[in-house]
């Protein structure tokens, strides 16, 4: 009985020792081999012949009409005494719109008076502006640098009522209608101009004005 019993056992303990084999060869050996993935690349915009597309430029012509107050230099052998004048001015100006905010422009401003003499001041200037806003109602601050001219006949001589220089100026104002092909603006100015390259003799003019811009 004992001698049926070994041989039971060892015969159990060798089917198993089979299975454990035949498991060991169903194991896949070594590293799985990988599979080839398209990768699609998105076609690099430098490649593209068309160039991006560019903002247009919104080109206005202005005309406008209003006041100013004009003065001369001041000093203590020719002129003790600075004079002030009012006059009217006559407001022209090209303005370039490049992006929502900013513009290239160029302003002439020319006022003329006859309160106790005549006197004739105009400026023409390149420069910018800077728009806080790109709604109906859009104020704007700006300057430019150019040239100007003045007569000014508080002066006895010639070569000292006329005078030729480089000019600056500064401008504010309101335009109404931004978004319009058509456009009303409010502006304020300062405008000085040299007697040729002397700082001691220039004349200024503060203009406010109502213009059109089309």
């Amino acid at each position: 009985m004992k001698k049926i019993f070994g041989i039971i056992a060892f015969a159990l303990a060798g089917i198993a020792f089979a299975q454990d084999g035949a498991s060991d060869e169903n194991v896949t050996k070594g590293p799985y081999e990988p599979v080839a993935t398209e990768v699609t690349q998105a076609k690099n915009s430098d490649d593209d012949p068309l160039p991006a597309p560019k903002r247009p430029t919104y080109n206005f012509a202005s005309f406008g009409l209003g006041f100013s107050v004009w003065h001369n230099w001041e000093d203590s052998r020719k002129n003790p005494k600075r004079d002030w004048d009012q006059g009217v001015v006559f407001h022209y100006g090209r303005i370039w719109e490049m992006t929502t905010h900013g513009a290239i422009t160029f302003m002439n401003n020319a006022n003329g008076s006859y309160e106790t003499h005549w006197q004739w001041h105009e400026t023409a200037l390149i420069g910018g502006r800077y728009f806080f806003a790109d709604q109906v109602f859009s104020p704007y601050v700006g300057m430019g640098l150019g040239v100007g001219v003045e007569m000014d006949f508080h002066f006895d001589k010639f070569s000292e009522a006329f005078a030729i220089g480089p000019a600056g100026g500064l401008e504010a104002g309101l335009i109404i209608f931004r978004t319009s092909t058509t456009q009303l603006e409010v502006g304020a100015a300062y405008d000085m101009l040299l007697d040729g390259f002397d700082f001691g003799r220039h004349f200024g003019s503060f203009s406010f004005y109502l213009a059109i811009n089309y």
